[in-house]
Protein backbone atom coordinates (compact mmCIF):
# COMPACT_ATOMS: atom_id res chain seq x y z
CA UNK A 1 0.00 0.00 0.00
CA UNK A 2 0.99 3.20 -0.94
CA UNK A 3 0.95 6.57 0.89
CA UNK A 4 -1.05 7.83 -1.67
CA UNK A 5 -3.42 5.47 -1.25
CA UNK A 6 -4.65 7.00 2.24
CA UNK A 7 -4.13 4.12 4.30
CA UNK A 8 -5.65 4.97 7.79
CA UNK A 9 -6.86 3.05 10.84
CA UNK A 10 -9.18 3.48 13.46
CA UNK A 11 -9.94 2.67 16.72
CA UNK A 12 -12.34 2.89 19.47
CA UNK A 13 -12.51 2.34 23.26
CA UNK A 14 -14.83 3.41 26.24
CA UNK A 15 -13.66 5.30 28.95
CA UNK A 16 -15.44 4.91 32.61
CA UNK A 17 -14.46 8.45 33.57
CA UNK A 18 -16.10 11.91 33.00
CA UNK A 19 -14.47 14.28 30.64
CA UNK A 20 -12.72 15.72 33.24
CA UNK A 21 -10.94 13.14 34.11
CA UNK A 22 -10.06 12.27 30.52
CA UNK A 23 -8.61 15.36 30.31
CA UNK A 24 -6.55 15.93 33.31
CA UNK A 25 -5.04 12.41 32.23
CA UNK A 26 -4.13 13.61 29.17
CA UNK A 27 -3.04 16.78 29.92
CA UNK A 28 -0.71 15.50 31.81
CA UNK A 29 2.37 15.56 29.80
CA UNK A 30 5.07 14.89 32.14
CA UNK A 31 3.36 11.11 32.40
CA UNK A 32 3.35 10.37 28.78
CA UNK A 33 7.13 8.87 29.20
CA UNK A 34 5.46 6.15 31.55
CA UNK A 35 2.81 5.12 28.73
CA UNK A 36 5.38 5.20 25.95
CA UNK A 37 8.74 2.79 25.45
CA UNK A 38 9.87 5.73 23.18
CA UNK A 39 9.95 8.55 25.67
CA UNK A 40 12.21 8.83 28.58
CA UNK A 41 11.21 12.84 29.74
CA UNK A 42 8.34 15.25 28.15
CA UNK A 43 8.20 18.82 29.48
CA UNK A 44 6.41 22.23 28.87
CA UNK A 45 8.36 24.59 26.83
CA UNK A 46 8.22 28.70 27.39
CA UNK A 47 6.93 28.72 30.69
CA UNK A 48 3.81 26.45 29.82
CA UNK A 49 2.51 24.26 32.50
CA UNK A 50 -0.76 22.96 30.98
CA UNK A 51 -1.75 22.32 27.41
CA UNK A 52 -3.22 26.09 26.07
CA UNK A 53 -3.83 27.03 22.69
CA UNK A 54 0.00 27.73 21.42
CA UNK A 55 1.45 26.13 24.13
CA UNK A 56 4.58 23.78 23.31
CA UNK A 57 6.05 20.40 25.18
CA UNK A 58 9.28 18.41 24.43
CA UNK A 59 9.85 14.92 24.13
CA UNK A 60 13.16 13.30 24.56
CA UNK A 61 13.06 9.55 23.26
CA UNK A 62 16.08 7.09 25.11
CA UNK A 63 19.41 6.59 24.10
CA UNK A 64 20.13 4.62 20.93
CA UNK A 65 22.06 2.36 19.79
CA UNK A 66 23.48 3.00 16.03
CA UNK A 67 26.09 1.11 13.79
CA UNK A 68 27.36 3.62 11.48
CA UNK A 69 29.45 2.04 8.45
CA UNK A 70 32.51 0.50 9.58
CA UNK A 71 32.04 1.19 12.98
CA UNK A 72 30.87 -1.09 15.73
CA UNK A 73 28.14 0.96 16.97
CA UNK A 74 27.70 4.51 19.41
CA UNK A 75 25.54 5.66 21.54
CA UNK A 76 23.62 9.03 21.18
CA UNK A 77 21.51 10.69 23.55
CA UNK A 78 19.51 13.90 22.28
Amino acid sequence: MLYADGPSTHREIRISAGAARVWEVLADVGAMAGWSPELVEVEWQDGATYPVPGARCTGRPPPTRCRAPGTSGTTNTP
